[in-house]
């Protein structure tokens, strides 16, 4: 609704003018009701506004406004910005807060009855915060009386924003104070993010704008927690897409979500905690007025509560399998990467490359140039999960899960308990078509290995739930410098660059070692032939020899024949040797196995 269609302000046939008209009514009504009912959603915000404050901006106060110094209203939506006034009027002390005799009152979350003050002396103004009330300055915390200038930006509690205005010093250069700008000086003076992005991706810099978003809601369900006892404290996550393990490469926001009496973590989505959260103001609504939850839903269902047999994704591991390209086999202990960036305990994979038949090679098969060898071909390998170690003990029914390129299909381990019980015994046979973007993605990307988990259902910890939740949230903005969220950091303990550059080594290494063992051999073939000459299929079969068996096969076989082409007897015949040997080996051979 909302729109007319054209069509029906045109002239029709008398046959089609009632059904037009009438179409054109209801199209009207729809307008009208349409109308109606955005205003009626303005007049409920600008009601719920209202609500907050004894001090709503009327026409008269306006007009005082341009001349008083004053507290303006800054709003998540700014048709609500600019419509609360608080003046300033005379010299002395001027009281906030939710009591009845408060010269400005304001309600919200972490409102206290005495707040804080500001004090007019002379025109200068200053703002005093009373006990431990929570009330910031252009994004900072208020701790001692400090002096206020026109245009600084005030927070008290967890939601009420404020612009101190002093039309004496108005000027045309007054930033605009929006409440983006304000939550963006407020994550700056945290520490949350950089005042500095020019090195940040544009994923980062996203992340960071959704963090800054997300902070308000934080600290509003943080302070319900606080104020019903809760035992949980919400912390924002930044999630880097290597420990998720996804392959989009971006930061996504997360949430944390800690039970320190129980000693039990979980990890919502954004969409997750937004929804949980209205019910945690809803239910701190109901709590509020007589301290007790009254609604029935509240009764049997707390927003505050996650079932520890929740799966919950704890990290991921980052596996390269550039060695497969080479037809090498590569075993290793992968560091997994928790959703904190930090290492969560190692997976023991292995990627095993297989014969045309399904079977493990047994011979190693030298590939110079995977691009050109093996575009096209069928390839087929395993992938084996093995060993879980050092994962946290709170941690059971484990099982990992990945996803394979241009394969849609979830792949999941059996679930494990952990502990002494660490070992998937994960082993699955995988057939592909080497495309140009297959290679690409062996070459130079990694797979994935998500770790996911259930909780141990724990008891509430004596010590720890004597703990206020005040208490241990103040205790953990202290740890954190004062923030409810995460930085945006590039993840540094698992270097994509430095593993493949690990990886790289590996593949040269073996593939030196395999040009050292062929080499040798065409020494032995030499000192076999002494003076009689060689030919190029014997040079080949020498060159290609799959094991040492088969070398002394061949040398056993040439010595019997003693006939050939032609023997090299210098150190530069040697080096032609080996350029013969890296231009003239066949792909079919290279590929004969797959």
């Amino acid at each position: 609704g909302g729109n007319i269609d054209p069509a029906l302000l045109k002239g029709g046939g008398d046959d089609d003018d009632d059904a037009d008209e009438e179409a054109l009514r209801k199209q009207l009504e729809e307008n009208d009701k349409n109308m109606e009912e955005m205003q009626k959603t303005y007049e409920q915000k600008l009601a719920e506004a209202k609500a907050l404050t004894g001090n709503f901006g009327s026409n008269i106060q306006h007009e005082k406004a341009k001349t008083t110094p004053h507290l303006r209203n800054i709003n998540m939506d700014p048709t609500l910005s600019g419509t609360i006034f608080h003046l300033i009027e005379g010299e002395g002390v001027k009281k906030i807060g939710l009591a009845a005799d408060s010269d400005i009152s304001i309600k919200g979350i972490c409102i206290n009855d005495h707040h804080a003050s500001i004090n007019n002396t002379a025109g200068t103004f200053t703002i005093e915060r009373s006990n431990d009330s929570k009330t910031l300055l252009n994004g900072k915390p208020v701790v001692t009386p400090t002096e206020l200038t026109h245009m600084d930006r005030l927070l008290f509690g967890s939601s009420q924003y404020y612009v101190f205005v002093d039309p004496s010093k108005a000027s045309s250069n007054d930033p605009q104070v929006t409440f983006e700008t304000m939550q963006d000086e407020i994550a700056k003076a945290s520490g949350m993010i950089s005042n500095e992005n020019s090195n940040m991706t544009r994923e980062e810099i996203q992340c960071q704008s959704e963090l800054i978003d997300l902070i308000p809601h934080i600290e509003e369900a943080n302070a319900v927690s606080i104020a019903l006892d809760k035992k949980v404290i919400f912390t924002a996550l930044p999630v880097s897409a290597d420990a998720r393990g996804a392959y989009d490469g971006k930061f996504k926001v997360f949430v944390s979500v800690k039970n320190f009496a129980l000693g039990l973590e979980w990890i919502w989505t954004k969409e997750k905690f937004m929804d949980r959260k209205s019910d945690i103001i809803e239910i701190y609504n109901d709590f509020k007025d007589d301290g007790k939850i009254n609604q029935e839903k509240f009764k049997a269902y707390d927003p505050f509560h996650e079932s520890p047999d929740t799966p919950n994704l704890i990290g991921s591991a980052m596996v390269f399998p550039k060695a497969f390209a080479y037809m090498l086999k590569n075993k290793d202990d992968y560091k997994i990467i928790s959703l904190k960036s930090k290492q969560a305990g190692s997976l023991n994979v292995e990627i095993v490359p297989c014969n045309g038949q399904g079977k493990p090679l047994t011979d190693p098969i030298q590939i110079n140039d995977p691009r050109a060898e093996l575009v096209n071909k069928t390839v087929t390998f395993l992938i084996n999960i093995a060993e879980l170690n050092n994962l946290g003990p709170r941690y059971e029914d484990i099982y990992c899960q990945f996803e394979l390129p241009g394969d849609q299909t979830i792949y999941k381990t059996k679930s494990i308990k952990g502990g002494k019980d660490n070992n998937f015994k994960y082993s699955k046979q995988f057939t592909f078509t080497a495309t140009e973007q297959f290679l690409d993605f062996i070459l130079n990307k990694c797979l994935y290995i998500q770790i996911w988990s259930e909780q141990k259902h724990a008891k509430p910890d004596p010590k720890a739930s004597k703990i206020s939740t005040k208490e241990y949230f103040h205790r953990e903005k202290e740890l954190n410098n004062n923030s409810v969220s995460g930085k945006v950091v590039i993840n540094h303990l698992m270097d994509p660059e430095k593993q493949k550059l690990r990886n790289d080594l590996h593949i040269a290494l073996i593939n030196n070692q395999k040009n050292e063992t062929i080499i040798r051999n065409i020494y032995r073939l030499m000192h076999a032939a002494g003076t009689s000459p060689i030919s190029s299929q014997t040079l080949n079969s020498v060159i290609n020899a799959k094991n040492e068996n088969e070398v002394r096969a061949l040398l056993t076989q040439f010595k019997s024949n003693k006939k050939g082409e032609g023997r090299p007897t210098s150190g530069s015949s040697i080096s032609s040797i080996g350029s013969n040997y890296r231009g003239t080996r066949t792909k079919s051979s290279a590929c004969s196995i797959l």
